[in-house]
């Protein structure tokens, strides 16, 4: 893989969805790996520059330790939306590729980041959808990287 290029491991198998009337009552729907488990976090409350944290998927029932994390967005353009996550402190972190592409039909945004306070990521933004997926290291980010795939190529709006 050349410096700074996006690379795809093969989308997990699904194991479930995420979208309206779920826990995770998105503007969108998309596939979750196998035993990986969504939980609504809209509670929180967690709002920045127009980026709302709706929701979590958490890996560790499928012996994965990170989450993704799904933000809604209302104004703006797909990468500006993504580069508002990628400033959050505790889930973003510098871009070190980013590229433009379609995502469930529409134009989108992606980003490899290098986290700040943890493993590397990977985010997508399109239609007013982020989604980010984070771990704890290397090893870990690999091994839950497939769920995010799925997440990415499954979403339709």
């Amino acid at each position: 893989m050349a410096p700074g290029a996006i690379a795809d491991p093969v989308p997990a198998a699904a194991g479930g969805k995420i979208g309206p009337g779920t826990a995770c009552g998105i503007p969108a729907t998309l596939s979750t790996a196998e035993k990986w488990s969504p939980k609504d976090l809209a509670k929180w409350a967690l709002v920045e520059d127009g980026v709302t944290l709706r929701c979590e998927i958490d890996a560790k029932p499928a012996g994965v330790l990170g989450f993704i994390w799904v933000f809604t967005y209302e104004s703006g353009d797909a990468a500006q939306a993504l580069t508002t996550v990628a400033a959050m402190s505790g889930f973003g972190g510098e871009k070190s590729a980013e590229r433009q592409i379609t995502i469930g039909g529409k134009d989108g945004a992606e980003a490899a980041l290098a986290r700040d306070e943890a493993g590397p990521g990977r985010a997508f933004a399109a239609n007013g959808v982020v989604v980010l997926w984070g771990s704890v290291d290397e090893e870990e980010f690999a091994s839950g990287l497939p769920a995010y795939v799925l997440a990415r190529t499954s979403i339709t709006f």
